[in-house]
């Protein structure tokens, strides 16, 4: 999770993923064993996470929520 959150030029401080969210991303959407799959969403979360922030640029952090 922190390599794709830094990968994708994101910093704790405007990204939040609280604990519940991870283990309901690990558990419903990376059904292959491994971890590459789980690897490539979570990027592609952060990825949109900082297109947005880069667009409409927030003042208050990013929580992602399930």
């Amino acid at each position: 999770m922190p390599q794709a959150v830094t990968k994708a030029g994101l910093t704790n401080d405007l990204l939040s993923i609280p604990e519940v969210t991870r283990n309901f991303v690990i558990e419903n959407y990376c059904r292959e064993p491994g971890v590459r799959s789980l690897k490539k969403f979570v990027q592609k979360i952060c990825e949109k996470i900082a297109f947005k922030i880069a667009n409409e640029n927030p003042s208050v952090p990013i929580i992602v929520k399930i």
